[in-house]
């Protein structure tokens, strides 16, 4: 059976709140010590925390005059125990997911609710993937357009430069600037094949996720 961490202060309550920068579910239960209805309630919470381990539990304990006591007191005078908060997310995207006074029968609830937490990080992940995708599709494409052009220029360099610079010395001054074209040219190619096969990497990317998780469809950055 797992133990719940027990938060002491308010500011570890707000912490958790807040969430990280690693997406997390977590579980916050309200109870008090004189409560009998949660001692109950927390032996079924224990069997439901077995069945999520990604999950973490935490247990608030309200006791008079203690620091959590004074400040939920404050912030949620109508609160009734026991009182159970799924948090789901990471920071910057974190939800409540629900908040309820759970009674025996109603832990069901509780498990249903980690469930809708499971799915909306899922749904989260794959929609920052999709993302993420989609702005390495549009700086390959950008990439292909900016060699493109440079490949012009270097066309135009040597039809109007390098050519005429070769026919008219002779030596050495002509060979140098035909190297140093040769060398930009060949950097060039190099960089198009590149960007050409990060393209194509992401294109067969979005198909497995076409052929996993259905259509992709454009979400705004």
């Amino acid at each position: 059976m797992r133990e719940m961490q027990t938060l002491s202060k308010s500011d570890e309550y707000l912490a958790i709140v807040e969430g990280s920068e690693a997406e997390s579910i977590d579980v916050i239960k309200f109870v008090a010590p004189w409560c009998r209805l949660c001692k109950s309630v927390s032996l079924k919470l224990a069997s439901t925390a077995n069945k999520f381990p990604g999950a973490s539990f935490y247990e608030v304990l309200m006791v008079k005059d203690t620091e959590p006591f004074r400040y939920f007191a404050e912030h949620e005078p109508e609160m009734k125990l026991p009182y159970v908060e799924v948090w789901a997310g990471r920071k910057g995207e974190r939800e409540r997911v629900d908040a309820m006074v759970v009674t025996p029968p109603r832990v069901p609830f509780v498990s249903r609710a980690l469930m809708t937490a499971e799915t909306r990080l899922g749904e989260a992940k794959r929609r920052r993937e999709r993302r993420r995708l989609l702005v390495e599709q549009r700086q390959a494409r950008d990439d292909l357009i900016r060699l493109a052009a440079e490949r012009k220029r270097l066309k135009r360099r040597w039809r109007l430069r390098v050519l005429p610079g070769i026919v008219a010395t002779y030596g050495k001054p002509g060979r140098r600037e035909r190297r140093r074209h040769l060398l930009d040219t060949l950097q060039n190619m190099r960089q198009t094949k590149a960007a050409t096969e990060a393209l194509q990497r992401v294109k067969r990317r979005k198909r497995l996720y076409r052929l996993l998780l259905g259509p992709f469809k454009k979400s705004r950055p």
